[in-house]
């Protein structure tokens, strides 16, 4: 059988109506569904760029504060979740939330801050760099650890709180009051008293000189202060001077200070042949040099290490005052003898003097 025109337009549009009424039944390429229409996707969500399905029970992006939430329970506040903040947020831009719920609906929280500061419901978290050394050691344990950044200072309690219990203080080199002090606080209920040490050397207990032991039983070979040493305390200065960090500091306002120079008293030891290291009067402390290695990043992408000086080395003298001035009043004590003496001698002399003239009349 031979297919007319006629006939051949009729089978194709007997084919286009089938074809026809097969897409009816179809979407169009573009259309949209109601979440009801979707009834096959899997517990949870995919990322983009690939990664396991998140089986919580609910997964939600918060558009207008910008977060994103993951929530054990059913809905916001019947189950722990964490929260995600945006770093275009108005508030909290940028932090990470912990929060448990307890079956009493009390919230604790857990907060990780972009400044890397870490809190527990109001209280500050001691990090691993806060209670560790750099150069290792054991982690402090005590109930409080904290830095007082408005005041330069560095806190170790073992009470709960300001005042209820021993206390290290330890200053920062920028207060303005107790400038790199330390300050050891025993405290109990009734009685609060302070060690201060200051740079200078000096150290008090609770605002008077420390006692230091002098019982006989617990010393040896006592003798007399040697004359030598004597001698070559005539040729010691008592001085006065500023001190260099409050000049730099402070300038022409920087105040006086009296005292001794260790280097003087040295010199005029050195000129009546003692030996100085001998007596205790003077403390040498040297520092060596403190280093870090850091990581530096090369300008061809690659990174190498370097050794980076953090405190060069550094030496200084300290006199015990306490020592010094025991020489000083016994220098002063044999020369008021010598003048007692000398002054004995000449009215002594004086007296024969008057009585020969007496005599002779």
């Amino acid at each position: 059988m031979v297919l007319t025109d006629t006939g051949l337009a009729k089978v194709f549009q007997r084919i286009k109506s089938f074809v026809a009424s097969q897409l009816n039944s179809k979407a169009s390429a573009i259309h949209t569904h109601t979440s009801s229409d979707i009834t096959d996707l899997p517990n949870g969500y995919v990322p983009r760029s690939g990664g396991a399905v998140l089986n919580g029970k609910i997964y939600a992006r918060n558009v207008d504060n910008e977060s994103l939430m993951f929530i054990g329970g059913t809905t916001y506040n019947l189950g722990a979740y964490i929260e995600l903040y945006g770093k275009d947020r108005s508030t909290y831009s940028g932090c990470a939330f912990i929060r448990t719920i307890d079956a009493s609906n009390n919230v604790y929280q857990m907060a990780l801050k972009p400044d890397g500061t870490l809190t527990w419901g109001s209280k500050n978290v001691a990090m691993q760099e806060d209670v560790v050394p750099r150069s290792g050691g054991a982690v402090m344990t005590g109930s409080i650890l904290s830095r007082n950044v408005d005041n330069d200072g560095l806190i170790i309690r073992g009470g709960a709180g300001y005042g209820t219990g021993a206390q290290i203080n330890l200053y920062g080199a920028n207060r303005s009051s107790g400038k790199g002090a330390v300050y050891v606080q025993p405290n109990n209920s009734t009685d609060s008293k302070s060690m201060v040490f200051v740079p200078d050397g000096t150290w008090t207990w609770d605002g008077t000189a420390v006692q230091i032991t002098s019982d006989q039983r617990y010393k040896q070979q006592i003798d007399a202060i040697d004359d030598k040493l004597l001698d070559a305390w005539e040729d010691v200065n008592l001085v006065q001077f500023k001190y260099n960090d409050a000049v730099n500091e402070k300038g022409t306002k920087a105040r006086l200070h009296t005292g001794y120079v260790v280097q003087q008293i040295d010199e005029a030891c050195q000129k009546h042949n003692i030996n100085i290291s001998e007596y205790g009067l003077y403390c040498h402390e040297e520092y060596p040099e403190r280093t870090e290695e850091v990581t530096i990043e090369n300008e061809d992408g690659t990174t190498s290490k370097e050794t980076k000086v953090i405190e060069p080395a550094k030496e200084y003298y300290s006199l015990r005052y306490t020592e010094t001035l025991v020489v000083e009043c016994a220098y002063l004590r044999r020369e008021n003898t010598r003048l007692k003496t000398r002054l004995l001698s000449l009215e002594e002399r004086l007296e024969k003097l008057e009585n020969s003239e007496n005599s002779g009349k």
